[in-house]
């Protein structure tokens, strides 16, 4: 397990995709979204495919340093502990806040955009299921 590289690669796309079209030969703008023909004609800039998967570089190159220095028991140590992080949840009617996770990555003391849910209708609001009710659906209802 080598250092990943710190050189971004950038991701061009080979074929230009072509708008699906409705019926009458035009783009249907409202079940496709908008178009933005600088992301058919190229691909994303270096610095904006680094940026977009920094997170998942600085991840591996911890893992690398610590596979070097430590052993291979370190890395897995951590990733057995992420994991076993990921599988606590809370009952399925309330809501979990990962917080086990959060302290094992060090993402409990800073708060950034991933923490906000903008325009969520449902945030803040109770379930009006019972408790019991919601248990019986996912324990019975996942065996189907």
């Amino acid at each position: 397990m080598d250092l990943p590289s710190l050189k971004p690669k950038p991701q061009v796309a080979d074929k230009v995709e072509i708008a699906e079209t409705s019926s009458y030969g035009t783009y249907e703008t409202l079940t496709n979204g908008f178009t933005s023909v600088r992301s058919q004609l190229c691909g994303p800039s270096a610095l904006e495919e680094s940026e977009r998967n920094y997170c998942v570089n600085a991840e591996n190159m911890k893992m690398a340093g610590l596979r070097r220095t430590q052993g291979i028991h370190a890395p897995l140590r951590l990733i057995h502990e992420r994991n076993a992080a990921k599988k606590i949840q809370r009952l399925p009617f309330l809501p979990s806040s990962n917080i086990a996770l959060e302290t094992l990555e060090g993402r409990d003391e800073t708060i950034d955009m991933d923490d906000f849910i903008f325009n969520d209708p449902f945030e803040g609001v109770e379930s009006l299921a019972s408790p019991f009710m919601v248990m019986e659906k996912h324990l019975f209802g996942a065996k189907k």
